[in-house]
């Protein structure tokens, strides 16, 4: 069913907890084969492997292990590796991993049931999560990482496996785009975890993946990109050539000897790429990232899950904005929630969400009349039985950790109020409100520590990013009925004067989308202008208790 490719070079430490990991699993060994390959280890990599596994050898499928006495690189030996299985699958796995119990059987669940046209999973890793972007409905993402990927045996064949002139670093990436290439798209899989030990300090510089990393970069920019992106990379490794700091020692001459290695190769990476779809180049990257690349995840991986969260959705009807909205509900990882989705007019959903509710525990109501988006919205946090909640917009996106991060933020801190950062997407809408046309760029707008006073003057929290404390609704009050933007906006303040201050999570975790048409952004923008000066007029009368300490910290602010 499932073959397992592991490489292995001095990776005697981690080897107890990978091996343990691997025998633990909720899948039985009998459907696995192991196809290990030694890269040329100088410590007792192989003894220790094989002293592990020993017991366990007559309950696997297969096994078979590869001794080389040299360093062939990380793809040309995962290649020799897998060329000795022959199942569906092929986990290609790194040794300083250790695996959740059910990382392989969620990888493979997802794999069975996803569409012909799926080539490759892509495992959570913990601490530390790619920062890439990822589609939160469909969890499509632009590469996947190798350190613990499953792949259609099929398909990697197909294309030739890894691009053996890859030595160590951006061979994924590569592997990837050839994928998207051939017809065939990447999924992310969150709730399939692992741990990689790849990082005792996130910020160290590691030589080796510093001079793969940047040798890399070009390799790719020359076999995906046009001439611009190939200047661009050679620009870039001059600059870091002629750069009086050294990150690393030897750095020139590594750099130089990179360059050497790309003229004698350009042809093979300049033909070896259909070149069907643009990827993009973002200096060092290869894709937009997430605000929070180092944010460790590990804590949220043990979090109970006793606590209820509540997302509330206002909704018109718009079914197609309404199950994206629902996907990225359904891919939560934290997985204790209600969805109270209140439509403001006469029922028509009862049918369409009968899928949704194998899955999620939905509440729904109908208003029976449109009596607008402060009544739909005061209804869903009456209905609401969760501790927490968090409003959802129909339109609007939440990554996969979302719920995850905040929760976690507010019972450490014993908050009332969290936040994290957003996307700004601006979109096309259809003529009747119901689906998107086409987007924009992402772009992060907001990314502000709490202040009260920037917070009185202006909104910059998306309300989709706001984990509140359903008792504050309770004490505060919900929506003003004569308030019909920047509703939130006024929530948020009536909140702040009776508790803060709100916690901010320094991570992207969610989109909010706004007009892409000049026109319609531009009407908009007034409109919100207008409703913001009520606003203020409105809020000009509440009264503020404060501390002097509090008083005192507003300089700062």
């Amino acid at each position: 069913m499932l073959d397992i490719s592991i490489v292995l070079f001095n990776s005697e430490p981690h080897l107890d907890g990978l091996v343990k990991s691997l025998i633990e699993q909720a899948m039985p060994l009998s459907d696995i084969s192991l196809l290990i390959y030694d890269n040329g280890s100088s410590d007792n990599s192989v003894e220790k492997f094989e002293q592990l596994i020993s017991p366990h050898k007559h309950q696997l499928q297969n096994y078979n292990l590869i001794k080389n006495d040299k360093n062939l690189g990380f793809g040309k030996a995962h290649n020799l590796a897998i060329a000795q299985g022959s199942n569906d699958y092929i986990f290609i796995l790194n040794p300083d991993t250790v695996l959740s119990k059910n990382c392989i059987s969620n990888l493979l669940n997802t794999a069975k049931n996803d569409a012909a046209n799926v080539s490759a999973w892509e495992a959570r890793q913990s601490p530390y999560e790619h920062p890439k972007i990822y589609n939160p409905v469909t969890l499509e993402t632009s590469w996947v990482s190798a350190a613990a990927l499953l792949v259609r045996r099929s398909t990697f064949d197909k294309i030739g496996g890894f691009d053996r002139h890859f030595f160590l670093y951006g061979e994924d990436v590569d592997l990837s785009w050839r994928l998207r290439d051939a017809g065939t798209q990447l999924r992310y899989v969150p709730d399939a975890v692992l741990t990689h030990n790849t990082y005792q300090d996130p910020m160290i510089i590691k030589p080796m993946q510093f001079i793969g990393s940047i040798r890399a970069n070009l390799y790719l920019r020359t076999r995906f990109g046009d001439r611009q992106a190939i200047m661009d990379g050679l620009k870039m490794q001059f600059l870091l050539f002629q750069k009086e700091h050294q990150h690393i020692p030897h750095q020139r001459r590594l750099i130089f000897k990179g360059l050497i290695k790309w003229l004698l190769h350009f042809r093979h990476y300049r033909n070896a790429s259909r070149r069907q779809i643009k990827h993009e180049f973002i200096e060092w990257d290869y894709e937009k990232i997430r605000e929070g690349a180092y944010f460790d995840i590990s804590p949220c991986l043990s979090m109970d899950t006793d606590t209820k969260v509540s997302i509330l959705i206002r909704t018109i009807g718009k079914q197609k904005l309404l199950a994206q909205a629902l996907a990225c509900v359904e891919n939560q990882t934290y997985k204790n929630i209600e969805v109270v989705i209140v439509e403001d007019g006469q029922a028509t959903l009862e049918e369409f969400l009968l899928p949704y509710r194998t899955k999620l525990n939905i509440n729904y109501q109908a208003l029976g009349k449109n009596r607008g988006r402060c009544h739909a919205g005061n209804q869903a946090m009456d209905k609401a039985s969760g501790e927490f909640c968090l409003f959802l917009d129909e339109d609007d996106l939440l990554y996969a950790d979302h719920i995850e991060q905040l929760l976690l933020a507010a019972k450490k801190q014993k908050a009332r109020v969290v936040y994290s950062f957003a996307f700004e997407l601006p979109s096309v809408y259809e003529k009747n409100g119901d689906g998107i046309v086409r987007e924009g760029e992402l772009f992060a707008r907001f990314k502000y520590s709490f202040s009260f006073l920037r917070l009185l003057n202006a909104n910059y929290l998306p309300i989709n990013t706001v984990l509140f404390s359903r008792s504050l609704y309770h004490e505060c009050g919900g929506f003003d009925p004569d308030i019909e933007l920047n509703e939130d906006w006024n929530l948020w303040v009536r909140f702040s004067l009776q508790y803060r201050p709100f916690i901010a999570i320094p991570k992207i975790t969610a989109i909010y989308r706004v007009p892409l048409e000049e026109e319609i952004n531009t009407e908009r923008h007034e409109q919100l202008l207008d409703y913001q000066q009520r606003v203020r007029k409105l809020q000009s009368t509440l009264k503020v208790e404060m501390t002097v300490d509090e008083l005192l910290g507003l300089e700062h602010d």
